[in-house]
């Protein structure tokens, strides 16, 4: 058996060097693609919060306008009934 020389190896394993070759590339742009998808969901995660933030400040707005608006009924009730009864007695 004779050495095998640098010509003979590169004819006899340059398609196992072509495919080892293009798996690393692949896997590098597999890992490009998943970071690049992390921040994507990272980007959404602070979009998200901020989002429910402002809900959270929306409702709140919302009920103490509901408490302020149930107020002015609660007032424009008593107003009504303290006319109906001032134009029944007399």
């Amino acid at each position: 058996m004779k050495p095998l020389n640098f010509a003979d190896a590169f004819k006899t394993l340059w398609p196992v060097f072509l495919i080892v070759v293009s798996l690393v590339a692949q896997w590098t742009l597999l890992g490009q693609r998943v970071e690049t998808l992390e921040q994507r969901v990272n980007n959404q995660e602070a979009t998200l919060t901020e989002l429910r933030g402002q809900v959270t400040e929306g409702q709140k707005d919302v009920a103490a306008l509901t408490e302020k608006v149930d107020g002015i009924k609660d007032s424009v009730d008593y107003i009504r009934n303290r006319i109906d009864r001032a134009l029944t007695n007399n």
